[in-house]
């Protein structure tokens, strides 16, 4: 489970989410809505630790991720995938997902290696 609570993050003096909480139940699926400039991607960016919060928590699977760079993050499953930027679109789908899996420092005889799984 990912919990985030009474998150504020900010660009030098400039607070683009405050008290942000949300709670999302393992299976579960949601959705950020809102305008633009209203701090959705701020608020993904601090939990994926591309951003560190100003305050707040963040735990996922019970362990404390607050903080955290990136790549520690997204070992532990957390990751952004930008959408339309293209950041890699020569890439198949498939060779995207590979990315991904390396990413996680999982080598292809692991516990992903069936890409189905990771689908």
């Amino acid at each position: 489970m990912l919990e985030v609570r009474n998150l504020t993050s900010a660009y030098g003096g400039i607070v683009a989410v405050r008290g942000a909480s949300l709670r999302v139940a393992v299976g579960q699926c949601v959705a950020l809505i809102g305008s633009n400039g209203a701090g959705k991607t701020t608020l993904l960016h601090t939990v994926c630790g591309l951003m560190r919060p100003a305050s707040g928590d963040i735990t996922f699977r019970d362990s404390d991720i607050t903080g955290q760079p990136a790549y520690r993050v997204a070992r532990k499953g957390i990751l952004l995938v930008p959408e339309g930027r293209q950041i890699l679109g020569p890439l198949s789908v498939r060779e995207n997902l590979e990315l991904g899996r390396l990413a996680l420092g999982v080598r292809p005889s692991g516990p992903y290696a069936n890409l189905e799984a990771v689908l």
